[in-house]
C-alpha cells in the first residue's frame, strides 16, 4: 500500500475512534500516526495535538501536557497547542 494512503487511513481511523468516544483506541491510532515514519511535521503535530485533548478528557493532565510540547516541538508555529498548553 502507498504511504500516503497508510497515513491518509491511519486518520481517518484515528478521528472515527475520537468522534466515536473511543478514546482508548483512538489514543493507540494517535500514537501509531505520531510515531509512523513517513509523517511529516505537520502530521506528527497534529496527532499530538489531538492526543493532548484525548489524555485531557481523560484526566490525564501530564500526559496532556507532554502531547501539547511535543505537538510545540513538531510545529513551533503551532498557536493551538500554545493555547492549550497554556
Amino acid at each position: 500500500m502507498h504511504k500516503d494512503q497508510q497515513l491518509s487511513d491511519l486518520m481517518v481511523l484515528s478521528y472515527t475512534y475520537q468522534k466515536r468516544g473511543e478514546l482508548s483506541l483512538a489514543i493507540r491510532s494517535w500514537n501509531a500516526l505520531a510515531n509512523h515514519v513517513p509523517s511529516d511535521d505537520e502530521l506528527k503535530a497534529n496527532a499530538h495535538f489531538n492526543l493532548g485533548h484525548l489524555h485531557q478528557q481523560q484526566g490525564s493532565n501530564d500526559l496532556a501536557n507532554e502531547s501539547m510540547a511535543n505537538a510545540i516541538a513538531a510545529n513551533p508555529n503551532s498557536d493551538e497547542a500554545y493555547f492549550c498548553l497554556a
